[in-house]
């Protein structure tokens, strides 16, 4: 056997083992995505039941298994998924770490929540997010209401 076999066949054992374990990572890690996902579906289903269409959730109460990980998210994938059932019906949960000080998220009417920024409806394009809720601000969503309570 050659030197030159040698590196290759050395190199096709270490590209395999790499791809064996990224595959092994992702399938131990889709499982937890996929339960994060289903989590925020649960807790637009409950949030629409109550009625509008902006909400702001206290995650240190709500999300005790931890199933949000980066909640920070949670308002741009709340208005997304929402949003591929229609752009007519675009839906916003902003979470954030303390709820006595989020008051001031009820006068928000025509904007989008999120722990970073504010963002003003304007901003997004129509045809994907029609926002027709001007009129109200956000509304709590306490954990009762998302274990149906």
């Amino acid at each position: 056997m050659t030197p030159q076999y040698l590196r290759q066949k050395n190199g096709l054992i270490l590209i395999s083992s790499l791809l064996i374990f990224k595959f092994l990572y992702i399938t131990q890690k889709s499982r937890v995505y996929t339960e994060r996902q289903a989590y925020v579906q649960e807790l637009m289903t409950q949030a629409s039941r109550i009625g509008g269409t902006k909400f702001y959730v206290d995650y240190t109460h709500l999300d005790e298994k931890n199933r949000l990980f980066m909640a920070w998210g949670l308002a741009y994938e709340s208005l997304y998924l929402s949003a591929l059932k229609s752009p007519d019906s675009p839906l916003s949960i902003a979470s954030m770490p303390d709820t006595p000080q989020l008051t001031y998220l009820k006068g928000m009417k025509t904007q989008l929540c999120t722990p970073f920024n504010n963002y003003p409806y304007t901003l997004f394009r129509p045809h994907l997010f029609n926002f027709r809720d001007t009129t109200n601000g956000y509304k709590l969503l306490r954990k009762a209401d998302v274990e149906g309570r």
